[in-house]
C-alpha cells in the first residue's frame, strides 16, 4: 500500500513499487509541510505589510516625487514601473533567466497599477487589491506545488 500525499492530505493506493515503504509517504509529508509553512509565513505574515509598503512607497512617494522632478508623468511612471518590477523579479530568486521573465512580466502590471493610482488618487483600494493578488499567488503556488 502506498501514500499518496499533497499538502498534507493522504490516500492509499496500490501497484506502487514504493509498496510496504512508509518512509516515503512521511519524508512527503515533511517535505510538503516545510514547503507550506514557508508560503503561508511569507504570505499570511507579511502579506498586509509587504502590499500597503509597497503601494505607499511606489505610488505614494516615489511616483509624484519622479513626476515632480522629471515634469513629465510618463518618464515617472516608467520608472517607477521598472524599479517595481525589478523588485519583484528577483522574488524567488531561481536564476538569471526566470528573474528576466518576471521582469518582464511585472512591467505591464507596474504600469495599470500606477496609470489607476494616476486616474483616481486613492491608494487604499491598490493596497486592497495589491492582497488580493498576494492571496491569489499563495493559492496558486499551493495548487503547482
Amino acid at each position: 500500500m502506498v501514500w499518496s500525499c499533497t499538502y498534507g492530505f493522504c490516500q492509499t493506493g496500490a501497484g506502487n513499487y514504493f509498496a510496504g515503504t512508509g518512509y516515503i509517504a512521511l519524508y512527503r509529508i515533511e517535505t510538503v509541510f516545510k514547503r507550506l509553512w514557508a508560503v503561508l509565513y511569507s504570505r499570511l505574515i507579511w502579506w498586509v505589510i509587504w502590499s500597503a509598503t509597497e503601494e505607499l512607497t511606489f505610488n505614494g512617494y516615489a511616483l509624484p516625487r519622479l513626476r515632480l522632478i522629471t515634469g513629465k508623468t510618463w518618464v515617472a511612471v516608467l520608472g517607477v514601473g521598472f524599479g517595481w518590477a525589478l523588485q519583484h523579479s528577483f522574488l524567488p530568486f531561481i536564476n538569471v533567466k526566470h528573474a528576466i521573465w518576471l521582469l518582464i512580466t511585472f512591467f505591464p502590471l507596474t504600469i495599470a497599477i500606477q496609470l489607476v493610482y494616476l486616474k483616481y488618487r486613492r491608494l487604499f483600494p491598490l493596497i486592497i487589491g495589491h492582497w488580493a493578488m498576494d492571496f491569489f499567488s499563495v493559492v496558486f503556488l499551493l495548487k503547482i506545488g
